[in-house]
């Protein structure tokens, strides 16, 4: 089991290297870890800023072993605004720790060592601080080399803007980040808040809180850090490593213990935050841990996710698999977590639409996390047959969250559309190219139906698949796939051409 994360010890570093200014309006830290090809691009950006003389800068070498910390040491040596700590490699998390502890302004922002600032940035931020009275304001960030966004871009919609509370801009929480932000230094030394050391996630100890307990936060939509996209980040491997779940976990469980604290207004927040940053790991975990440890996993899920608003999940979650975890921790089901093929036995039709069928039915108000948010019905091929009299329709059928390792609980028809009525289709299992004579035994995707050629008609007529339960019927669009479309040829088909897929 990854250890909890820890507050780091107060004791003096090896070394500094400058002094600090006590009269500095913004602080600024900088970790320094190995990143000697982008640091010297990264301190131009901090020299440059429009502010530059009126801030504290603290550069924190954690322990390079490149010429990182020389490069460091001449931008200290040439400012004197400037100290360089030197600190044995623990991490992130305690470089900025340590860094923290030397600020003496009443902001502080951090920067990492291989991004950059735009001229503005500081400026931009105290700016808005300053016209608000925040405890927090926040920027908008760019990425480089190539651009991606988040959706809490929607909440910086004005160069700058009072936020009254997290409440009144609940996705702004998922800017976990602390690099685009300022924070008032009293605020967090009051909250006695820290980044994690040892565990990955620790910029959310800080960020996360220091929004949930914000009464005033300021936004600018003007972009206030640049931040590189690299090959090999820790994000980039999220799934892969164990370790990654449990310090999720860990990060989780920590956030869970400021609710009670919280204003109620502000508790579906951090549960919005908590869901939505936690469901990968939550639906992945039984394929990453063994048994053993994911038994502990699960019991430790449970008592911070157990007593969720089931209409938080249903907001937070991409989709019905993702959901399924978050319902089995709801409903203290274990089998469902960890082996949801042995649970699910189907579908159901429930007011008109698609619901995954559970062996044992959850609670009523557990229900709604068992609608199927997402069908895939793909159409793949048109044969003609029985020397044109019949046509041929094959195609896969995929509901999100359904383990199709044997036929769906449902019948299920063809129709297409002022062709007659609706054709009956035989579900089979799916034998992959490459091994035709031993198909998988967990993929009954495949749906075949058969069309007289005597009931077409003329014109373009979309095709539906129709599934039917004991609650009722609900009808599914089908679109051609991809491949098939690119082997489509005309053939007659009866008195008709018809695009025969292959």
């Amino acid at each position: 089991m990854v250890p909890a994360p820890r507050r780091p010890g107060w004791a003096e570093p090896p070394s500094t290297l400058g002094a600090v200014s006590a009269t500095a309006s913004v602080a600024l830290v900088v970790p320094i870890y190995n990143m000697a090809e982008h640091l010297a691009e990264c301190l131009a950006s901090i020299e440059a800023q429009t502010v530059f003389e009126e801030m504290q800068v603290v550069l924190v070498d954690d322990g390079s072993t490149d010429a990182g910390p020389g490069i460091a040491a001449a931008f200290a040596g040439r400012h004197a605004n400037v100290v360089l700590l030197r600190e044995p490699n623990r991490g992130p998390g305690a470089a900025r720790n340590r860094g923290l502890r030397e600020v003496t302004a009443p902001f502080v922002g951090f920067c990492d060592s291989d991004d950059r600032l735009p001229p503005d940035a500081v400026a931009t931020l105290r700016g808005i601080a300053l016209e608000h009275d925040a405890d927090v304001a926040v920027g908008a960030l760019e990425t480089f080399p190539a651009r991606r966004s988040w959706p809490w871009f929607e909440h910086l919609d004005a160069d700058s803007r009072l936020v009254p509370g997290i409440e009144h801009a609940p996705g702004l929480v998922h800017s976990a980040g602390p690099c685009d932000k300022l924070f008032r230094t009293e605020v967090i030394r009051r909250m006695q808040l820290s980044f994690a050391e040892g565990t990955h996630f620790e910029d959310a100890y800080v960020s996360v809180p220091a929004l949930l307990a914000a009464d005033r936060i300021a936004v600018t939509r003007k972009v206030v850090y640049h931040y590189r996209l690299r090959r090999g980040s820790i994000m980039r491997s999220l799934w892969d490593r164990p370790a990654n779940f449990w310090d999720h976990l860990a990060l989780q469980e920590f956030l869970a213990g400021l609710r009670p604290r919280l204003p109620e207004a502000r508790r579906p927040v951090l549960d919005l935050f908590s869901v939505r940053g936690f469901q990968g790991f939550a639906m992945r975990a039984p394929g990453v841990l063994d048994r053993g440890a994911l038994r502990s996993w699960y019991d430790r899920c449970r008592r911070v996710f157990g007593a969720v608003a089931p209409e938080v999940v249903t907001l937070a979650c991409v989709g019905t698999r993702h959901r399924l975890a978050f319902l089995a921790f709801l409903a203290d089901d274990w089998e469902l977590f960890a082996d949801r093929r042995t649970s699910i036995t189907g579908l159901d039709v429930v007011d008109g639409v698609l619901h995954l069928r559970l062996r044992e039915a959850p609670p009523e108000r557990l229900r709604p996390l068992l609608r199927v948010d997402r069908t895939h019905v793909l159409l793949e091929s048109l044969d003609v047959r029985d020397g044109g009299a019949t046509l041929r329709l094959r195609g896969r059928l995929a509901a999100d969250g359904l383990m199709m390792d044997g036929p769906p609980s449902c019948e299920v028809d063809v129709e297409v559309r002022g062709c007659g009525p609706a054709r009956p289709a035989r579900l089979a299992r799916r034998a992959w190219p490459g091994d035709p004579t031993n198909p998988t035994t967990d993929d009954w995707t495949d749906f075949c139906a058969d069309l007289p050629a005597d009931a077409l008609a003329s014109g373009l007529r979309p095709v539906r698949l129709v599934t039917r339960t004991g609650g009722g019927a609900v009808d599914l669009a089908v679109r051609p796939a991809t491949g098939a479309l690119r082997a489509a040829r005309p053939l007659a088909v009866g008195r008709h051409r018809v695009l025969v897929l292959r």
